[in-house]
């Protein structure tokens, strides 16, 4: 396999362990457009991306990426389509289970108070309240319960500020940081996310920065309608 689609998939497609099931709950969301800039470090690694998502309700999410390569990535409901405009080349994967962009659903999330547990059959098990921060802490369903331990929230001042979650032996698995809020019909969208993703051995930190969001806006024709050309040479793999 072409080895930039091997890292874009580690990069945008992969789902985290701490979002592993919330899927995208958008409300009076229409569309949205907004920039990023995107790094991870890792032990012996760091990379850089940046572009522009363009979301269109209720699934469909496409990701252009300008730096360091051109690169379209569009998300279906259970397809991920990664097209290469330079080198006429593109990938299409289709699996079961629904692709996802793990750093834009933890921003997009905030519409759903409880970030969807409830409706994925997460069961709130404590609520701790002190002055301006609550903290709620979930377990999950059932089908999940032999691989995930509890879910950890924290909101202060309406303002999702920390999500954590662990194993079944209380190994903290990631932990995402969320700050500089925006404000969006009374919903407080986090600019800034960080995320540490601890391992056995190491760890790693994704730091994604958004910037001028754009909800409900008109989205180009271009990405609305899009398709692979032609004349594109495709490799379609089961995922």
């Amino acid at each position: 396999m072409h080895k930039t689609v091997k890292k874009d998939l580690l990069i945008f497609a992969t789902i985290i362990l701490l979002f592993l099931t919330i899927s995208m709950y958008a409300g009076p969301i229409q569309t949205l457009m907004i920039n990023f800039e995107r790094e991870l470090v890792e032990i012996d690694n760091r990379e850089e991306a940046s572009g522009t998502i363009y979301y269109l309700s209720p699934a469909k999410l496409s990701v252009i990426v300008e730096k360091p390569i051109k690169q379209w990535m569009v998300f279906g409901e259970k397809k991920l389509e990664i097209y290469y405009p330079d080198e006429q080349k593109a990938f299409r994967f289709t699996s079961e289970y629904p692709f996802q962009l793990s750093f834009f659903q933890a921003f997009i999330g905030v519409l759903n108070e409880d970030y969807g547990l409830s409706d994925l059959g997460y069961v709130l098990v404590q609520r701790l309240a002190n002055a301006d921060t609550i903290t709620t802490i979930w377990k999950p369903p059932k089908a999940l319960a032999k691989a995930l331990g509890e879910f950890t929230l924290v909101h202060e001042k309406d303002r999702i500020i920390r999500a954590e979650s662990k194993k079944t032996d209380g190994f903290v698995t990631s932990r995402c940081l969320f700050s500089n809020h925006f404000e969006y019909k009374a919903a407080f969208f986090p600019l800034t996310i960080t995320t540490t993703r601890f391992f056995e051995s190491d760890s790693s930190i994704e730091r994604i920065a958004f910037s001028k969001p754009e909800f409900n806006c008109e989205l180009p024709q271009n990405i609305i309608y899009f398709t692979i050309p032609s004349n594109a040479d495709i490799e379609e793999t089961e995922w």
